[in-house]
């Protein structure tokens, strides 16, 4: 089985190249379980999955400067934009799948941190819509 160290993955978010203040990525993707259960089960529980659902996780270091993060960010805010993501920025393929969709950006905190602190911040954006794979583009 081969092992991945996550060294070079990329983000966008609305076309926007959001690499090189992404920190950490976490996608997740599920089906509500619908519960079908009939006496003839044989005394089991069946499942079914229902509509779909997901997230992605980021976490950001901010950059407040022209044209920056919170820029570009702050004026996405309340919209259903388009994401991708993979674990390598080598082309795509097989090994190297990239994840697309479309998120609602539903929160911004441009500033998070104490005395001291790197100005991060976390957040997750719920999917709209499906999760798609691609193996190629």
């Amino acid at each position: 089985m081969a092992k991945k160290v996550l060294l070079d993955a990329v983000l966008s978010i609305d076309n926007n190249d959001l690499t090189q203040w992404c920190a950490k990525v976490e996608l997740a993707d599920e089906f509500e379980e619908k519960e079908v259960t009939t006496f003839s089960s044989g005394g089991a529980k069946e499942v079914l999955g229902g509509l779909e659902s997901g997230n992605v996780g980021i976490t950001f270091r901010n950059d407040h400067a022209s044209g920056e993060l919170d820029e570009i960010m702050w004026g996405l805010r309340r919209s259903v934009v388009s994401f991708t993501v993979r674990a390598d920025a080598a082309a795509v393929t097989t090994s190297n799948p990239q994840y697309s969709g479309e998120i609602l950006i539903n929160q911004w905190s441009p500033i998070m941190g104490s005395v001291g602190d790197v100005n991060e911040l976390d957040v997750t954006y719920p999917l709209s819509g499906p999760l798609v794979r691609s193996t190629s583009t």
